[in-house]
């Protein structure tokens, strides 16, 4: 859906009845508000959500032009855990994986049957795929079987696995879901670093308060961003843009760099280096074209992710 053709963007502007985002680069807006639309065939649909601006695998058109309609819509009914809205056709989303599930599109992720035009009439389509290596092909959505192990769509020959219905990105019902894959992962920390890079960075408008710490007891105690943390490890990559060599430079002395693996937008490694130091890296990245690439650099407890340009 565009947002040229979804009506239910009018909850996002005080204009038209609902209420205009906070800043979306900065802040994931989540508008709850009564989806049923008596004039769709759809009925009531449980939540929406757009993907960012360079996600992998979607058509163009799909991230509106107007940045204020960046964000997750949900319906009331399925808004948050044992909802008593979420009876009949409703009680497949009683859990409040409903938002997990947006925030997931919201973040690039698509269904993981690819969104083929016949799968979303329930007709299999194993034509259509989310591009995503580890999330198995599957033809249609699991809804209609809730928590069957044995539905298996599509079949990919040797080393084939059954639909994926645990997954957060199907439409089966909340009891069984419980998983984002690694692939799938890869692809949101990606937008975190790329399209919606200014999200981690703590921001806070004048009189709100996030949480309260405890001065008295412990004064040093502060709010602390996710970017504010990495730029305290003094994490430096240059040249960036660069023809593909560049070096990381990490001024920590403390850091113990395990590995590092380059990798493209959709989650894919490009190229791993086993073999480095723990002052100044030297990459030389062979056989990319130019683009966008996120190096992820493993610590001891915890993984780095940076964003490098090649032209």
């Amino acid at each position: 859906i565009t947002s040229g053709q979804n009506g239910a963007d009018e909850v996002k502007k005080n204009g038209t009845g609902g209420v205009d985002a906070w800043d979306t680069d900065r802040y994931l807006n989540i508008w709850v508000c009564n989806l049923v639309d008596p004039n769709s065939f759809l009925g009531v649909v449980l939540g929406f959500a757009y993907p960012p601006d360079g996600a992998p695998n979607w058509p163009q058109g799909a991230t509106p032009a107007d940045p204020t309609l960046h964000g997750v819509v949900i319906h009331h009914e399925v808004f948050g855990r044992n909802n008593p809205g979420a009876t009949g056709q409703l009680d497949i989303a009683d859990r409040g994986r409903t938002a997990t599930h947006e925030v997931g599109h919201y973040l690039g992720l698509r269904h993981i049957w690819g969104d083929g035009f016949l799968a979303i009439l329930g007709i299999p389509d194993c034509s259509a795929d989310d591009g995503i290596d580890d999330t198995p092909n599957s033809g249609n959505n699991s809804q209609a079987s809730g928590c069957d192990t044995l539905k298996n769509t599509c079949d990919d020959g040797p080393g084939d696995l059954p639909d994926m219905f645990e997954n957060y990105m199907d439409y089966s019902r909340e009891e069984c879901q419980n998983i984002f894959t690694q692939g799938q992962a890869a692809v949101m920390r990606a937008m975190l670093a790329t399209s919606r890079s200014l999200l981690p960075v703590l921001s806070k408008p004048a009189g709100s308060i996030y949480c309260q710490a405890d001065t008295a007891s412990n004064p040093d105690t502060t709010n602390v961003g996710i970017n504010t943390i990495i730029e305290e490890m003094h994490v430096r990559i240059f040249p960036n843009p660069s023809s593909g060599v560049f070096s990381i430079e990490l001024q920590d002395v403390d850091l113990k760099v395990q590995k590092i693996e380059m990798t493209d937008l959709a989650g894919k490694v490009m190229q791993t280096f086993e073999s480095v130091s723990n002052s100044l890296i030297r990459i030389e990245a062979t056989g990319v074209l130019p683009g966008i690439y996120l190096l992820r650099i493993h610590l001891k407890d915890t993984i780095l992710v940076k964003k490098v340009l090649i032209h």
